[in-house]
């Protein structure tokens, strides 16, 4: 009963918002119009706020999923459109103009739907819960280098013999000498190898047994189920087996759009293209409707996707490189599928990060990554290492609109509930994940599970520049935390204050 009294006060903000923001759009002075138009207003709040209760709009909390979380909203709106617009007719005037009763209709509406679907999927995070499968140290498993199956003078013999020319001959019609000469320098072929180009789990299932190399030159962006084929790929290779595909990463798909039109055209087609192969399938709302007419054909993926459904599949990656517009992965299996049906897929995400005395907690943040961008952290990080200590220098995991959200800390509103819980204080630590604690020296792992990970980092009060200066930041504040804690933290929050509001210090 309270949540709903909250809500209901704060949609009746919103509803004066939105009217006083689309009368300032209409280039008025919107206080001004408001007091003229106070009377009809009022009105209509009040047929809002009735409509909205006629169909429990204010209770959505207890709807499940986010189709059924978001149609009371529209369904409430509607009828208070319809409502609306009966009144106009009887009454032949309200005191407010058409344009600015649905102008502030439509605003609401969309911030009401916006907020119902983050609020599913706070619920949702919070049922799942994490389930992925990790070593004994709590690192992703280390990239190496794939066991030799046969030595490169058998290779080549092989590639001479009928069966060789065969797959040889195969991979060429597929998709060019170019991409062959290049898999000739990182698979070793043998009788085992064996190339495909499908996109049914099935096709893997009916393989012949001792099969060892699996090269599917069919795209990844037409698989309807992609972990599924992944996993089934795991399955049918023994340890250390090797499989190679391929896909068009959404980065190529873009140079695509933008040379085969033009810069204006090319963004446009670009951006409609990403909206129905990209957002489409990831809505609840649309993603049925989307396969059943696409049947997952032709979805736009990221590198960073494809890689990390490798991982979180069994698969690490030995060697990547494009070709002909293609990306093609070579990857290794190096242990069974976890079949995770947890990845940090929606726009919020929960991340286990360690906590005080190593406990593992989950922190809440706006995804500023692509999907499965998780399983990837100890590949890009043997890729690129970090630059400072902190950050992973040329990270591609991150999507254009994170760094955004980064610069300007939006990504991190929701660990204030995270510190609102005590599973953070405001000046501490950075909350890691396990794969980047167990890159931190030993005596700074100790040292970092004395104290609760925060919300200011040191490093916005000391700015270091390398990776010694930020490890020796941290040792600094932790050594003078234990002394002095609330001393400590006051210094440190205004000079990171200072840092970021008068120097312009930002994340990246």
């Amino acid at each position: 009963m309270r949540f709903r009294i909250i809500y209901l006060v704060s949609n009746l903000l919103l509803v004066a918002l939105s009217f006083l923001l689309v009368i300032a759009l209409r280039g008025q002075e919107p206080f001004v119009v408001f007091q003229q138009r106070l009377q009809g207003f009022l009105m209509l709040l009040a047929l809002y706020v009735l409509t909205g209760i006629l169909f429990d709009k204010y209770n959505f909390r207890r709807h499940t999923g986010l189709r059924k979380t978001v149609l009371p909203i529209l369904y409430a709106n509607l009828a208070f459109a319809g409502a609306a617009s009966a009144l106009l007719i009887m009454l032949g005037h309200l005191g407010v103009s058409r344009v600015l009763l649905f102008g502030t209709l439509a605003t609401a509406t969309v911030i009401e739907a916006l907020y119902a679907a983050l609020v599913d999927s706070f619920r949702k995070l919070k049922q799942k819960g994490f389930t992925y499968e990790k070593n004994n140290n709590g690192a992703m498993p280390a990239v190496s280098e794939p066991e030799p199956q046969t030595t490169k003078t058998d290779s080549e013999s092989f590639m001479m013999s009928v069966h060789g020319m065969v797959l040889r001959k195969s991979i060429v019609d597929e998709v060019g000498i170019e991409a062959l000469d290049y898999l000739k320098k990182h698979v070793d072929f043998s009788e085992h190898s064996i190339v495909l180009a499908v996109n049914n789990p099935l096709n893997i299932v009916n393989l012949p047994p001792h099969v060892d190399t699996i090269i599917n030159l069919h795209r990844v962006n037409d698989h309807r189920r992609v972990n599924r084929f992944f996993e089934t790929v795991n399955l049918k290779l023994p340890q250390n087996g090797i499989y190679v595909g391929c896909g068009e990463t959404q980065e190529v798909r873009k140079k695509r759009f933008l040379k085969k039109y033009t810069p204006v055209a090319g963004f446009v087609l670009y951006v409609l293209d990403f909206l129905i192969h990209r957002v489409m399938p990831k809505l609840n709302l649309t993603q049925t409707l989307y396969f059943k007419i696409t049947r997952g054909k032709n979805r736009v993926m990221s590198r960073a996707e494809i890689l990390g459904r490798l991982y979180s599949c069994g698969f690490a990656i030995v060697s990547e490189f494009c070709v002909n517009g293609l990306f093609f992965f070579v990857a290794k299996k190096i242990k069974r599928s976890s079949y995770d049906n947890s990845p940090t897929y929606g726009p919020l995400v929960r991340l286990r990060r360690i906590g005080k005395d190593k406990k593992v907690i989950g922190v809440y943040k706006l995804r500023t990554m692509h999907p499965y961008s998780e399983y990837i952290q100890a590949y890009v990080y043997s890729l690129h290492g970090t630059c400072d200590g902190d950050k992973i220098t040329n990270d591609f995991r991150i999507t254009t609109w994170g760094r955004i959200f980064r610069k300007l800390w939006i990504d991190e509103l929701p660990m204030l509930y995270n510190w609102l819980r005590g599973d953070l204080k405001l000046v501490g630590v950075r909350p890691l994940s396990e794969h980047k604690f167990n890159t931190y020296p030993e005596y700074l792992q100790e040292k970092r599970v004395l104290t609760r990970p925060g919300l200011v980092p040191p490093f916005y009060a000391d700015m270091p520049q390398t990776e010694e200066a930020f490890y020796e930041s941290e040792n600094r504040y932790i050594d003078a935390y234990l002394k002095h804690p609330i001393r400590t933290d006051w210094q440190y929050f205004w000079k990171a204050f200072r840092n970021i509001v008068f120097r312009g210090a930002r994340s990246s």
